[in-house]
């Protein structure tokens, strides 16, 4: 046998109230004619005013209902840069509430109190300005430093297992050949590039001929193997060796 469907007749769901039966939508469903306590008159389907399913419609009669006990009153609170001015009574489509704001900028906007409350805006726009600011100096050699000491300040772990992961590179391709000699070339080697630095105010640095780490091949930690760069050439040369530097200039 069908189920019998319930009875909602006299029955308060939400700011509902139950008056009478409607007839039966197309597909079937029962409807009941319900008084919103805004004034209004609405059909609901049954199956939204059954407890398992009373969702949205349920406790409204629309979306666009303008009850006071819908809207939370958010006038002289603060959320992030923005302080509730006052509610405009306006509804989005999602039938979320419109509302006033002002920015510590100054700046007056209007938004829906859902998005202020949950953080997804937290000011007219100046917040994301002044954390993603322009300055035209990403490509100085002094920027890219700053940033690179900033990392290291917020990361000193990582910087640290870096710094080591090059010594033990080193390590691995000094052959134990090497003389004092050769171990006394190396040194000159980066004293010259102290030198140099100070001496005309551009950083220098050494440079491994073969990279000890390349892709295709490795180089020593020889006196042979090294020459003296500014830090821009050590960096546009990057991680390859002679060969390819030829072949990607021809």
């Amino acid at each position: 046998m069908p189920k019998k469907p319930s009875d909602f007749t006299g029955q308060r769901i939400g700011h509902l109230n139950v008056f009478s039966r409607a007839g039966n939508d197309k597909k079937g469903g029962t409807q009941w004619n319900c008084l919103c306590d805004c004034g209004k008159t609405v059909v609901i389907r049954g199956q939204y005013l059954a407890p398992s399913k009373r969702g949205y419609q349920a406790r409204y009669c629309s979306n666009q209902c303008k009850l006071d006990s819908r809207i939370i009153d958010m006038a002289g609170k603060r959320y992030s840069r923005l302080v509730g001015i006052k509610c405009l009574n306006e509804f989005n489509a999602n039938g979320e509430t419109l509302w006033q704001f002002k920015c510590d900028c100054g700046k007056v906007i209007n938004t829906t109190g859902t998005l202020v409350r949950r953080g997804h805006t937290m000011s007219c726009g100046c917040l994301h300005r002044d954390n993603h600011f322009i300055h035209g100096k990403s490509d100085t050699p002094e920027y890219r430093t700053e940033r690179v000491r900033k990392w290291r300040q917020r990361h000193p772990e990582m910087a640290h297992a870096m710094s080591r992961r090059r010594q033990a590179d080193r390590f691995l391709r000094c052959p134990k050949w090497l003389t004092e000699e050769h171990k006394r070339q190396m040194a000159e080697f980066y004293r010259k590039a102290d030198e140099l630095t100070k001496e005309t105010g551009i950083p220098h640095e050494v440079d491994h001929i073969y990279p000890l780490m390349g892709k295709t091949c490795s180089g020593l930690h020889v006196p042979w193997n090294m020459q003296i760069l500014t830090k821009s050439a050590n960096r546009k040369k990057s991680n390859r060796h002679p060969e390819e530097i030829v072949h990607s200039v021809s």
